[in-house]
């Protein structure tokens, strides 16, 4: 049951409300009369040029006695105006009125049209005569309204003031170009090269930068938010999960810290960009160019590489798990302490790439390039490849025990100190590879060539030799024990100190012509 004493106090409130209500609109009216008779009051003092028309003295008066009682009234409070109330029987019924008092505002002006380049228009084919034959650059104030320059090449022009409403600049290279004042209302710059660009003061209404990309030094009028407009920023720590930046050219970017997971950034150009612990997990960066860029401690974990160029990259402990690099070109490239466990390095480029400290543990090798790589002091154990080029390549001191290196060519391959135990060699070529001091016990180094090769001192025991070409290789004081060297080529062989398969020791300064 409701509270009657509260309704009325409710009902109270309401009343005062309209009562001071209905005294602003008392004064309001009062002030009409007064403007009214001071208006006549005035005419009527006023001599006209036409006596029909003019006021009789009677008159004026008593206009100005009903001035002053009107006066008198509102001094007294006792204007006569009545505001009944209707009061209603049953109070639980009464409900709270709206305030229906408003402040009209004025209506706002109409915009001042915006001014129109009066410049004559210029047709795209007189543009291009002057830009691309005639090399011109400076086109201030230029009228290009409605032009079609979609996709051109346009960097570093001056179109300060110029008229481009409704032009088409989608896809168009401006790096660099002034743009400010401007008029690119309804313009369209979807995917536009905007990194540098000066659009101080120029007018975007209406004009669409969806996708246009924009860095640190891109200068957008005052109030203008590029984000929410659907630019992409490019710049340290920006955020482009899943952008499609294909085909863009970043090339000398600074993008440190940058979040590009599952981007399309397909033939893009990042050489020698800085993309230094840039999240590139999951990103297609299929054909794009990366060399010379600095990717150190950059995730790509997982992202697809092939065919990308990433020479002379610096990859120091990126992550590179489960990455498909294949027919990729790494060529000196630095892959110090670098994680490529499970990546696809199928007919890959390494050349001259290093990769000291390296965690290299079930990558694919077939048929990649590996020649005067540096895999010193590695872990390669169970190293799998087929038909891998690991010519020059330097493997001193790593652990290949167990690999399978089948029709691999390490001519000329540094392998001291290497474990090389159970190696599967077959038709592997090893001419004057250096092997001196290497563990090779048990290997199986059937019918392939160690032409010249360096086995002083090597660790052969048990080891699979039958066919092998061993002319002119240096084998003093290596260890045979055990080994089966049937059919195997020792012409003019160094077999000064060997340990034979029997386990003899043979000292002759110049064996036999065969074994």
């Amino acid at each position: 049951m409701s509270d009657p004493s509260g309704e009325i106090e409710a009902l109270k409130q309401q009343v005062l409300k309209l009562q001071q209500d209905q005294d602003a609109i008392k004064e309001y009216l009062v002030k009409l009369e007064l403007d009214k008779l001071s208006e006549q009051v005035n005419n009527a003092l006023v001599p006209a040029p036409k006596p029909a028309t003019t006021l009789a003295p009677t008159d004026a008066d008593n206009l100005s006695e009903q001035l002053d009682r009107l006066e008198e009234q509102i001094r007294n409070g006792t204007f006569p105006i009545k505001i009944q109330f209707a009061a209603p029987k049953d109070t639980s019924a009464i409900t709270p009125i709206p305030a229906t008092t408003e402040i009209i505002a004025p209506p706002e002006p109409e915009p001042e049209p915006e001014p129109e380049n009066e410049e004559p228009p210029v047709s795209v084919e007189e543009f291009w005569q002057q830009y691309a034959q005639e090399r011109k650059r400076d086109f201030t104030g230029i009228n290009l309204r409605g032009v079609n320059l979609s996709g051109k090449e346009i960097p570093q022009i001056n179109l300060t003031g110029a008229n481009l409403k409704g032009a088409d600049l989608s896809k168009s290279n401006l790096k660099e170009a002034k743009l400010n004042q401007a008029d690119l209302r309804n313009a369209n710059l979807t995917s536009a090269n905007l990194l540098a660009v000066n659009l101080d003061g120029a007018n975007l209404k209406g004009a669409n930068l969806q996708q246009a990309r924009a860095n640190e030094k891109t200068l957008f009028p005052s109030g203008f938010d590029p984000v929410a407009a659907g630019v992409y920023l490019l710049q340290p720590e920006a955020s482009l999960v899943g952008a499609d930046l294909a085909g863009f050219d970043f090339s000398g970017a600074t993008l440190t810290g940058a979040d590009l997971q599952q981007a399309n950034l397909k033939s893009a150009n990042l050489s020698n960009a800085t993309l230094i612990q840039v999240n590139l997990s999951g990103a297609n960066l299929t054909g794009a160019s990366l060399s010379g860029s600095k990717l150190i401690l950059a995730n790509l974990s997982g992202a697809n590489l092939s065919n990308t160029r990433l020479d002379s990259a610096n990859l120091t402990q990126a992550n590179l798990a489960g990455a498909n690099l294949t027919s990729a070109s790494l060529s000196s490239a630095n892959l110090t302490q670098a994680d490529l466990s499970e990546a696809k390095l199928i007919n890959a480029n390494l050349s001259s790439a290093n990769f000291t400290g390296a965690t290299l543990t079930g990558i694919n090798w077939a048929g990649a390039n590996l020649d005067s790589a540096n895999l010193s002091f590695l872990d390669l154990s169970g190293f799998n490849s087929v038909g891998i080029s690991l010519r020059y390549a330097n493997f001193r001191n790593s652990n290949l025990s167990e690999a399978k290196l089948v029709n691999a060519d390490l001519s000329e391959a540094n392998l001291t100190g290497a474990n090389l135990s159970g190696v599967n060699w077959t038709g592997s070529i090893l001419n004057s590879a250096n092997l001196s001091g290497a563990n090779l016990s048990g290997a199986n180094l059937c019918g392939i060539s160690l032409q010249a090769a360096n086995l002083s001192g090597a660790n052969l025991s048990d080891a699979d030799l039958r066919n092998a070409n061993l002319s002119y290789a240096n084998l003093e004081n290596a260890n045979l024990k055990g080994a089966k060297v049937q059919g195997a080529n020792v012409n003019k062989a160094n077999l000064k100190g060997i340990v034979m398969p029997d386990g003899t020791k043979r000292e002759e300064e110049k064996p036999e012509q065969s074994e």
